[in-house]
């Protein structure tokens, strides 16, 4: 498989590759319900680029309106039983 980042030959697509450093926070929660003030607080005042909390236990109780910030998009799976479940920000 070629290097894409070094690769000079000119017969190759010429796309161009910007590599950025970016930040994450990955957490295993082990429920996000009762640590919805601290997530909340987490995405407010931290700048990370992703958010990545596993086990969060959650269900379709908790609804996207609880979860959600303007700086972030959010992803969920939730397992759907007890344990379990993702979200990314």
């Amino acid at each position: 498989m070629p290097n894409l980042l070094n690769s000079q030959k000119p017969h190759q697509h010429q796309n161009s590759i910007t590599i950025k450093e970016f930040s994450l926070y990955n957490q295993n929660i082990r429920s996000l319900v009762n640590k919805l003030d601290d997530y909340k607080l987490l995405i407010k005042t931290e700048s990370y680029d992703f958010v990545c909390l596993t086990e969060t236990w959650l269900n379709e109780n908790i609804f996207e309106d609880e979860l959600k910030h303007p700086t972030y998009q959010i992803v969920r799976s939730d397992r759907g039983s007890r344990g379990g479940g993702l979200i990314i920000c």
